[in-house]
């Protein structure tokens, strides 16, 4: 939402198996977000939401030599095809089963508003400068290292910004089209790690795509929308953007604000609010022009002023509000069901919420009681009654009533969709059950969660697939 740091600005604004370069995959990225990200952030509660909500899954591209497809998996979903042969570009409005022709704008850097109004601004000048001297094994794929460059920019308090973005990429895979990180295109292969400032995307799995039944059929249940982006303005939204729920926003250029529309073009609200964002259940979130947000339902009428610093709304229906720094949870009809008690609280899944109180995290259950005490630096997913935690830079296992499954020894610790995690202890990778227990020894040098019974790894030098007995598959 509003004052997203600079730093973040900086990387999104310039850029969140088989291997022979002729075969489509589909390459699942993570986002990262370092200590001295954070370090230097004074982060909103949309830039954290929007950073740390679900990590793992973070954006999917689809690659191949005839296409790039990209779908962002951010509250605001969005999706990006580049057709090579053509040279053409679309962004996929999966609602209406529309796409947009932004071919005519590729001299321009797209992005999205909070609410979700595409906006689009000219690139700027940049310089690549590469070295194959240092390599990285990333998911087996050798990688080399290119960085991008732009040009440094005064600061508020007179400092100099150097700006520059670290690229990991093999060229193994296919080169990826992508609008929005314009500077990609250039670049011999396919990013598999990304990062500016302690802020990046790192590829999380690649997978081959045996019958790539995409390039002939991926705009097929698609139909050409009227809506384009004016190239005049050099920060423009669509004229109408589809919020749900048979409701349009339009933008008035003479107050610079949005107002609300119907499917027929009929005004429901005068252009008044700086950002209007999806409905979902009748309602949606509004900011007036001191950026205070709200909610409004789908007649435009105000139904909960506009009075909190930040708000967003879950996936499961529930707003996270701010007030006074700190934050808590709103029901779906926008009455307090969690009083704002927290530095920052997360999404509710599984009936628990992650919350932070300044510098350590806890869980709390979905009447707002807190089951596992504020008591570690991070805790980097749960499920299965299991969270994983750390402390002094050490991953853990404990119950999601905080009771401790396995002490604080590894170096990393993951998921899978087997009833194993993926764990690192002096410096190479094996497998861990839920009680925490070994149950593959910790012999590979490079290895991946379990996905669909099996998990890709690499030892001595060879890259294969063991099953959840630590046999290895054909």
């Amino acid at each position: 939402m509003k004052n997203l740091p600079i730093y973040l600005a900086i990387f999104l604004s310039g850029i969140l198996c088989s291997k022979a370069q002729n075969k489509a995959v589909k390459i699942a990225y993570s986002l990262n977000i370092g200590d001295s990200f954070q370090e230097k952030s004074d982060l909103s509660l949309m830039t954290k939401v929007f950073s740390q909500e679900d990590l793992s899954d973070f954006v999917d591209i689809w690659a191949s030599p005839e296409y790039t497809k990209i779908t962002s998996k951010t509250n605001k979903q969005t999706t990006e095809v580049h057709l090579f042969d053509k040279n053409q570009t679309y962004i996929l409005d999966d609602i209406n089963k529309q796409y947009i022709d932004i071919t005519s704008l590729q001299s321009r850097r797209l992005g999205f508003t909070p609410a979700g109004n595409l906006i689009n601004s000219y690139k700027e000048p940049y310089t690549i400068s590469y070295d194959n001297q240092i390599k990285k094994d990333i998911l087996g794929y050798i990688c080399y290292k290119a960085t991008i460059h732009f040009p440094a920019k005064k600061l508020a308090d007179g400092s100099n910004l150097n700006e520059h973005i670290e690229v990991w990429y093999t060229k193994d895979l296919p080169v990826i089209h992508w609008t929005k990180f314009y500077y990609l295109n250039e670049i011999p292969g396919a990013p598999l790690k990304i990062e500016s400032e302690g802020l990046g995307l790192t590829a999380r799995t690649v997978s081959p795509l045996k019958n790539d039944i995409l390039a002939a059929n991926i705009l097929t249940e698609y139909s050409l929308s009227t809506l384009t982006a004016d190239p005049e303005l050099e920060e423009s939204p669509f004229e109408n953007t589809y919020l749900g729920e048979e409701r349009y926003s339009y933008f008035d250029r003479n107050c610079a604000l949005f107002g609300l529309q119907d499917r027929h073009g009929n005004t429901l609200t005068k252009a008044q609010y700086k950002e209007i964002h999806g409905f979902k259940n009748n309602l949606a979130i509004v900011a007036d022009t001191a950026f205070n947000y709200g909610l409004i339902n789908s007649q435009g009428k105000e139904v909960l002023p506009c009075q909190y610093q930040d708000l967003l709304q879950t996936k499961d229906g529930l707003f996270i509000y701010e007030k006074n720094q700190q934050q808590g949870f709103l029901s779906p009809q926008g009455n307090v069901l969690i009083p704002a008690a927290y530095t920052t609280v997360y999404e509710f899944q599984e009936q628990l919420a992650l919350v932070k109180n300044k510098e350590y995290y806890g869980i709390i259950n979905a009447q707002g009681t807190l089951v596992v005490p504020l008591n570690y630096e991070m805790i980097t997913a749960y499920n299965n009654q299991l969270a994983i935690v750390i402390k002094d830079q050490k991953y853990g296992l404990i119950s999601t009533e905080g009771a401790p499954i396995c002490d604080l020894k590894y170096e990393y610790l993951q998921f899978g969709n087997e009833e194993l995690l993926l764990a690192k202890k002096g410096g190479k990778y094996g497998f861990i059950n839920f009680q925490g227990a070994v149950v593959i020894p910790f012999d590979y040098q490079i290895a991946q969660a379990f996905q669909d019974g099996k998990a890709l790894v690499t030892k001595n030098g060879s890259q294969f697939y063991i099953s959840p007995a630590g046999e290895v598959l054909n």
